[in-house]
């Protein structure tokens, strides 16, 4: 009987034969780990690709600032002293490292201020990670570790941090300044310390919180105030930073529910309403006044009979017809240092 259209001479598609096996052998000994290979290494990219979206590396090398003398041994642009031995050619100092080509060094203080060499450092490779405005941690790296420097040393192993120096970043904000936040590929850092509650999938930074030496962070499940600190009634998802009329990020922050001074809940406030002041005649960072549509506040706290509605803070201090000085006023009062004056 001759073959019809969907059949080919010499192949019999219903029966096991030695090129069917050989064709099983192919698929499950060649192609199929070959394809689970390449699908694995995308999803390692994508995994990467994501892991390290929040946390950016802003590694700067140490610049040439200064220039040594084999005579005096001091630092021409910060006078401090040098060790006997340093490469004079090469020696760098920014912050409080140090490095030539031979040696890494830290600042040490006394009754002065001096260069220390520190060993099993590797000066190649040594950087300063940019420090946070306002805060004294400052990281470093080199090819064998991560090292944190604080408000003071008391020992060398105070600079080790236990982190993978290959992925180590810090945490940028949204404007890309760095924050006191790290994280390497297994664990998140917080001013040098392992920050062992955090969750580090969703772990991102919300802002620094102005008029402090801190930033607000968050993730899937809890937010966080500075070092640890959680804001045990904050609410992630809805969490964010309240800002004045002109754009200015302000120390207050909300979420669904209440409103926050840095670290604080704000009594009675409404979130939908409330705005912050900026008036710079208050004295501090142009925000201690605040008002939504029931309440005026003073630095988080209700000033009783404030009208809320005509509230408002004045570009400078200003004295009345009465010679009385203040920085708010609304419809029947005038304000100074959250306190009726008139």
């Amino acid at each position: 009987m001759p073959p019809t259209q969907s059949e080919s001479p010499g192949i019999k598609w219903h029966e096991v034969t030695w090129y069917s096996k050989l064709g099983a052998i192919i698929l499950f000994v060649g192609v199929v780990p070959a394809l689970c290979f390449y699908i694995g290494i995308q999803y390692e990219k994508v995994l990467q690709s994501n892991v390290f979206v929040s946390a950016k590396d802003v590694q700067i090398p140490i610049k040439n600032m200064t220039s040594v003398t084999n005579n005096t041994w001091t630092s021409s642009s910060t006078g401090m002293s040098l060790p006997k031995g340093v490469d004079s050619a090469t020696f760098t100092e920014s912050e409080y490292f140090a490095k030539d080509n031979h040696q890494v060094y830290i600042l040490g203080c006394e009754s002065d201020c001096y260069w220390v060499p520190v060993a099993g450092f590797d000066p190649a490779t040594f950087s300063i990670l940019i420090s946070p405005h306002g805060s004294s941690t400052i990281y470093a790296k080199d090819k064998n570790g991560v090292y944190v420097w604080k408000n003071s040393i008391q020992n060398i192993d105070d600079l080790r941090v236990m982190a993978d120096p290959a992925s180590f970043a810090v945490f940028l904000d949204r404007q890309g300044a760095p924050t006191e936040y790290a994280r390497d590929k297994s664990h998140l850092y917080d001013e040098g310390e392992l920050f062992e509650n955090g969750d580090i999938s969703s772990f991102s930074i919300v802002g620094p919180v102005r008029g402090y030496a801190f930033f607000l962070a968050k993730d899937k499940n809890t937010v966080y105030c500075g070092s640890r600190v959680v804001i045990a009634t904050a609410d992630p998802l809805t969490f964010t930073q309240i800002k004045f009329s002109n754009g200015i990020t302000s120390s207050y922050s909300k979420d669904k529910a209440q409103v926050y001074r840095a670290c604080t809940p704000v009594p009675f406030a409404d979130p939908k309403t409330f705005t912050p002041i900026y008036n710079v005649a208050d004295g501090y960072a142009g925000e201690a006044y605040a008002k939504d549509k029931n309440n005026v506040y003073y630095r988080g706290e209700v000033i009783e009979d404030a009208d809320p509605a005509t509230f408002e803070g004045v570009s400078e201090r200003t004295r009345s017809s009465n010679n009385i000085l203040f920085e708010a006023r609304d419809k029947s009062h005038l304000y100074y240092a959250g306190k009726q004056v008139e």
